[in-house]
């Protein structure tokens, strides 16, 4: 038998998904790669357009890149 855990809202895998994202963009902006983490931001944003985090983070990437 398969359980699912719910973390606010989301299941385990949905919440992996997200936490996995969020590293790879910021190791992407630790390491100045704004392009690559502005892409992988505009996928997500376009994915859930309602994570004001996501909306928030894309603008202050396109921001360091003068958008």
């Amino acid at each position: 038998m398969r359980f699912r855990v719910s973390i606010s809202g989301l299941d385990a895998q949905d919440a992996l998904l997200k936490l996995k994202r969020s590293a790879e963009i910021q190791l992407l902006r630790d390491f100045k790669q704004f392009e690559r983490a502005r892409d992988k931001l505009q996928v997500a944003v376009a994915h859930s357009p309602q994570d004001f985090d996501l909306v928030y983070e894309l603008a202050m990437v396109n921001e360091k890149l003068g958008d």
